[in-house]
């Protein structure tokens, strides 16, 4: 990644600036508290020679948890980092396919993981936006990814959906077929 100092450039300030935020977070809820900690990690996900990804975690422990995640997505051949929108083709709906994708896993649940339409005190899913984590595993899939108590109880922890590459093959951008496909 040297010859894409720019995105790591980026990487570096925008992960400081989140671990800020949490350490900031953390101290404003708990203080001094001594039964209190916050763990902030990182790890590569994916580096292959198309795509590199480094998931930035934050763990908030007390008499609960509450955990946090961000990736970075860099396309190798660009060196920019990449957005969700950024893998499609423009005017195509991903959100409509991806979305469906997900509803399809949160409706055949049937072990409670997810929120789903008449539950009480929950607000179901309804779809992604330009925040929604995502990151392509070693299997070149595109994997949706969730903060703890968006689409299902804080119990189900940062639900990972993988969205099958044949949903959305046809709206990538040809140079971002490779990263997938």
């Amino acid at each position: 990644l040297k010859k894409h100092s720019q995105s790591v450039t980026y990487i570096n300030k925008s992960a400081k600036e989140w671990t800020t935020q949490a350490l900031s977070e953390f101290k404003k809820t708990f203080g001094n508290a001594k039964n209190a900690s916050l763990k902030v990690d990182y790890k590569v996900v994916t580096n292959n020679k198309y795509w590199f990804t480094l998931k930035v975690e934050s763990l908030t422990t007390a008499a609960d948890s509450g955990r946090k995640v961000y990736y970075y997505n860099i396309d190798k051949a660009t060196g920019k980092t990449v957005t969700i929108k950024d893998l499609f083709k423009q005017g195509y709906d991903y959100k409509k396919v991806i979305n469906s994708s997900v509803l399809k896993v949160i409706n055949s649940d049937t072990k409670g993981q997810y929120f789903k339409e008449g539950d009480d005190l929950a607000t179901p899913f309804k779809t992604i936006d330009q925040n929604t984590q995502f990151y392509i595993n070693n299997k070149h899939q595109l994997v949706m990814v969730f903060q703890q108590g968006d689409i299902g109880p804080m119990s189900s922890g940062t639900p990972e959906i993988t969205i099958s590459t044949k949903t959305v093959l046809k709206g990538l951008k040809e140079n971002k077929k490779k990263i997938i496909y």
